[in-house]
């Protein structure tokens, strides 16, 4: 899925995906590549959710 269906998923505006995947990002939890997102830390993103 890449950043800009996923921001159509979720309503919100590409950049404002960005940002958000870029923090979970630098917090370790992913890993944003090209055209795709790698969850590192499916606990530690539960854990973020709430």
């Amino acid at each position: 899925v890449s950043q800009e269906e996923l921001a159509n998923l979720v309503g919100l505006p590409r950049q404002r995906v960005n940002q958000a995947l870029r923090h979970l990002e630098t917090v370790g939890l992913v890993r944003v590549g090209y055209r795709d997102v790698t969850i590192l830390d499916l606990e530690g993103l539960k854990r973020f959710e709430k």
